[in-house]
């Protein structure tokens, strides 16, 4: 059975799908794209398609054991902005550290932007081992399409087991994109996450039926598990500039015009107060 289904009256015949196509699954046949047999289901085509024409098929088979052992690591999305590190992302790399410790493996950071070489470098300092650093104009403003395309490649590049990001408005939108496109699972706004002694999977504890109990999630049969953490659920991770670690250059493989979105301008508003950088907030009730 196919692992991609096309819609035959959205598809224009444009062939983005099939320059994204790193195994040469796709072909035009009399103006309308084709899947033949050596489709992975990766979906490195659908970010290109300009009218949604294609989709993953649902009856996805499960992974077995042999195959969930090529996947190791816990990563974490380093979100920026303007050149900043956003603390939720800290926060997050302090976790990873001591999953990637519970589970005798290394943390990754991801990190995504144009001339950013310097966060690459602070997350080191906060505990990752290795950087995968994709450097590019497109990048510099944060666009669903491109940023997923990328994360998306280097999961099936290097297979991650974990896969971690805060629940921003930023990380909850790459994060449902992401785990869609790659048939995995995903836990949203967890206040908590663990590593199971005995399975090794990772145990993601978030509020349940209106916050009245906690729930813990697994994912089992599909990699990378993946996860967003609400912000200050973790503690401040300390710096070590001391610390030695891997930075690996990677290219962006989406071109501009394969982008059907473009940032225009940012427009912030002048003495905001970001409530979710604040520690502690205080309710004065009135009876």
């Amino acid at each position: 059975m196919p692992l991609l289904d096309i819609d035959k009256d959205k598809c224009i015949g444009c062939g983005n799908c099939i320059d994204a196509c790193p195994f040469g699954a796709l072909s035009l046949v009399d103006g309308m794209v084709v899947v033949n047999d050596k489709c992975t289901g990766c979906g490195a085509c659908l970010l290109t398609c300009p009218m949604h024409a294609l989709n993953l098929s649902q009856e996805r088979p499960k992974a077995t054991g042999e195959s969930l052992s090529a996947y190791s690591g816990v990563w974490v999305w380093v979100e920026q902005f303007k050149g900043k590190t956003c603390g939720i992302s800290v926060e997050m790399l302090g976790q990873g550290r001591k999953l990637a410790n519970r589970r005798n493996a290394s943390l990754t950071a991801c990190v995504l932007g144009h001339q950013v070489e310097h966060i690459a470098k602070e997350a080191i300092s906060f505990g990752a081992d290795r950087v995968l650093w994709v450097d590019d104009e497109i990048l510099a403003a944060y666009r669903t399409t491109p940023y997923a395309g990328a994360l998306i490649d280097l999961v099936h590049q290097y297979n991650p087991e974990i896969f971690l990001l805060g629940a921003s408005s930023r990380g909850r939108d790459l994060a449902g994109s992401i785990a869609s496109l790659l048939y995995t699972g995903l836990t949203a706004d967890c206040t908590g996450l663990d590593i199971d002694s005995d399975s090794g999977l990772l145990l993601q504890t978030r509020p349940a039926f209106g916050g009245n109990i906690m729930a813990t999630i697994t994912c089992p049969n599909h990699r990378p598990q993946m996860a967003t953490v609400r912000h200050h659920v973790f503690e401040m991770p300390v710096d070590d500039p001391r610390r030695q670690g891997q930075v690996i250059a990677v290219k962006a493989t989406l071109r501009p015009e394969q982008i059907t979105t473009q940032v225009v301008d940012f427009i912030l508003e002048k003495d905001e107060v970001n409530l979710a950088d604040a520690r502690r907030c205080i309710n004065w009730l009135t009876y």
